[in-house]
């Protein structure tokens, strides 16, 4: 075997080296969230899943939507897991739409939080304001729980962690007791069944 073979043989099991590593890199990071209550000022009653939440991780554009119940206290059930590579450029959007009577899906409210902000390996629990185009009724506030594992643990078994961040927002009084860090949440088994195809999963651009 000649040297210019011997070099495209080790070349070749470099890549095939750092490919499986980042398969199993790829394969151990998740971002799992889960949305404990939205608080929507302004919320009138309306009609069973005409109000949903859509979340998505970008830049990998894997999304999902869930139902929301409530008036001006929105809850949903459903919790969310995706795969993600670089937290540096990762963002977690959040879409609260309502759907109009011909149909179609109104977007009224949304989020974008960049991965950085949250504790690797733990659950961070906080509450954050929604960007709304209605102002004038308040702003939406969504408590969330977030946990980024590099270690493929199942989803919120970590123990809680901090926010990374200075929030430059107030948490509303009479709504904090959800943030209280004796509050159990149990680890999560299984994944949930998500949307494949949720409203306008193409047309979720970043807010910073």
């Amino acid at each position: 075997m000649n040297q210019s073979s011997v070099f495209y043989i080790k070349k070749f099991q470099h890549y095939r080296n750092n490919s499986i590593s980042t398969f199993l890199d790829m394969a151990t990071r998740m971002v799992h969230l889960r949305v404990g209550q939205i608080v929507f000022p302004g919320g009138k009653e309306v009609p069973h899943d005409t109000r949903k939440v859509y979340i998505q991780v970008l830049p990998a554009g894997d999304g999902a939507t869930a139902p929301l119940s409530g008036k001006d206290l929105l809850l949903t059930s459903t919790f969310w897991s995706f795969r993600f590579y670089d937290p540096q450029d990762t963002y977690i959007v959040i879409v609260i739409t309502e759907t109009l009577q011909n149909g179609t899906p109104n977007e009224v409210c949304r989020l974008s939080l960049p991965l950085t902000w949250f504790t690797v390996n733990a659950v961070v629990r906080s509450a954050f304001p929604m960007i709304t185009r209605t102002p004038d009724l308040g702003i939406p506030m969504a408590y969330l729980d977030v946990h980024i594992t590099d270690t493929g643990a199942l989803p919120f078994s970590a123990p809680l962690g901090p926010l990374l961040v200075t929030p430059a927002w107030k948490i509303p009084e009479g709504h904090s007791g959800y943030l209280n860090p004796q509050q159990p949440f149990p680890p999560v088994p299984q994944m949930h069944p998500q949307n494949p195809n949720p409203e306008n999963s193409n047309e979720q651009p970043i807010i910073q």
